[in-house]
């Protein structure tokens, strides 16, 4: 007599699982793409709404970093520099937690010489 009320519960357990966690509501990945390297731009997406986010972005001269507020959970920041061969590396850290990261392993690059 005793399992009957003990399936009962998890049963509501498991059946409530998805209201509980959200039901309805979509949780959407962080994406972080580059959009282009002259300037360096890059799009976010996927980001809270609301959400400060901090842009940092690694190339050849060291990094620079901007921040921006996600009003939509979207953005584009465009950076002043350009990248040296297309090699990047961005990242994107928001303050409610959302992570991405976005790359270019560039393309061939040929550095002048001593004569120029």
């Amino acid at each position: 007599m005793r399992t009957a009320p003990v399936t009962a519960a998890v049963l509501a357990l498991v059946c409530g699982a998805p209201a509980a966690s959200g039901a309805g509501t979509t949780a959407q990945k962080a994406t972080l793409r580059l959009v282009s390297t002259a300037p360096v731009t890059v799009a976010g997406a996927g980001f809270r709404t609301g959400e400060k986010v901090v842009v940092t972005v690694t190339m050849r001269g060291g990094p620079s970093t901007r921040t921006v507020k996600s009003a939509t959970g979207r953005f584009v920041v465009r950076f002043r520099r350009t990248a040296p061969c297309g090699l990047v590396f961005a990242r994107a850290a928001g303050s409610s937690g959302s992570r991405a990261v976005a790359r270019s392993l560039g393309g061939p690059c040929i550095e002048p010489g001593p004569d120029g």
